[in-house]
């Protein structure tokens, strides 16, 4: 007879009523928690960095380099180089005076493309080149146009996304993401970074942009200061202290520097102030390891950054601008030319054309269009990235 009671107690309708609510409450609770755990930005790297850690030279990292003699005949000369891309046996550089210039990977000259002027199928000037690695056709960056080139040069298409922008990266995902220099009048577009898709609807965006007050005044162009590889979709933040990836539709933050002094990250026309401050930063990732590179004072420091969160800070640097695979490309300039390989080789045992480097050692006013290729070893401890 109790046992019945009991049982008709717990069935009676207010009891049913509250027993459902309180299971509804406990499903709305575990979705909660598995959303927030979807929803949760991936784990970020940390790493301390300081100019005193810096032991070693520079030199210590270098594997080899090559010295790239161009091919010097009419439309062939440049007097320096935006972005040098370096991709299936060529390499294909755009000039300051906003000219493509195509070489083989042993530098004979193959063609220019020079569309400039104000036509349909012209543009006033170029800021930046990417690759499509896909198709093999160039992706511009016209100011407010995004020009896309065929292989031999010409021009199929050229989209404006309604705002002004320093550089546009096709991502792994076939996305643009643009670098937008300085505030505009479309709010909804003042972002450091905007991400859309190939129709340029809007995807994602991240880092809103200060106004700056001066003369003279303006921001380094954050995928400037980042390699634009294909295949690796990163960036820096406006302070140089976070690296940003782009995982499918969303911008993440992935590695947090942690500096011991101030970085400056803004350039002026007048005198800055550089003392006590990091500056000219810029980052980079081969296919085995990230790099960061910094000025403090008059001195240059290059860090590697290992999988454990450790930071290990080399004197003297190399420049990252360039970066393909695990090589890096940079110009050569006769006022520096000794300098530089003072830096990557002091020994002079690296060099895979040992008699060019000789040569031009002895000669360095018939320095012309000379690059350098420069190959970095695999840290110890330093796992290849897979992102």
């Amino acid at each position: 007879m109790e046992l019945l009671t009991m049982t008709k107690l717990t069935n009676t309708p207010l009891n049913m009523y509250i027993n459902f609510h309180k299971t509804l409450t406990i499903l709305i609770i575990l979705i909660s928690i598995c959303s927030c755990k979807i929803k949760k930005e991936p784990d970020v790297r940390e790493y301390f960095i300081s100019h005193r850690n810096a032991e070693r030279p520079v030199s210590d990292i270098i594997e080899s380099y090559e010295l790239i003699q161009l091919e010097e005949t009419e439309g062939a000369f440049f007097s320096n180089a935006r972005r040098i891309i370096f991709n299936d046996g060529k390499i294909i550089i755009l000039s300051g005076d906003s000219r493509i210039l195509i070489f083989s990977e042993s530098g004979e000259f193959i063609r220019s493309v020079n569309k400039q002027g104000r036509g349909p199928d012209e543009y006033v000037s170029l800021s930046d080149i990417c690759l499509d690695t896909e198709s093999g056709q160039l992706i511009a960056s016209g100011a407010i146009k995004i020009i896309r080139f065929a292989q031999g040069g010409s021009i199929i298409s050229q989209m404006n996304p309604g705002f002004r922008f320093n550089s546009v990266h096709l991502t792994e995902q076939g996305q643009f993401l643009f670098d937008i220099r300085m505030p505009g009048d479309k709010k909804n577009y003042n972002y450091n970074l905007v991400l859309t898709d190939s129709e340029l609807n809007l995807i994602d965006r991240r880092l809103e942009l200060p106004l700056l007050e001066g003369p003279g005044l303006a921001l380094y162009g954050q995928l400037n200061r980042t390699s634009a590889v294909p295949g690796k979709d990163y960036f820096f933040s406006l302070g140089c202290d976070t690296v940003y990836r782009i995982r499918k539709r969303s911008i993440v933050p992935d590695i947090v520097l942690n500096y011991d002094r101030k970085v400056f990250s803004i350039t002026a026309t007048g005198e800055p102030e550089w003392e006590g401050t990091y500056n000219m930063v810029s980052y980079a990732e081969t296919d085995n390891c990230s790099l960061l590179v910094f000025r403090y004072d008059k001195d240059f420091y290059t860090v590697i950054m290992e999988e454990d969160d450790e930071a290990e800070v080399y004197r003297g640097a190399i420049d990252i601008s360039n970066n393909f695979g695990g090589s890096f490309i940079w110009p050569v300039y006769s006022s520096y030319f000794e300098e530089r390989i003072n830096t990557l080789d002091p020994e002079r045992t690296k060099c895979t054309n040992p008699e060019l480097l000789k040569h031009y050692l002895d000669n360095p006013a018939e320095i012309g269009s000379l690059l350098i290729k420069v190959d970095i070893k695999n840290p110890p401890g330093v796992p290849l990235l897979d992102f």
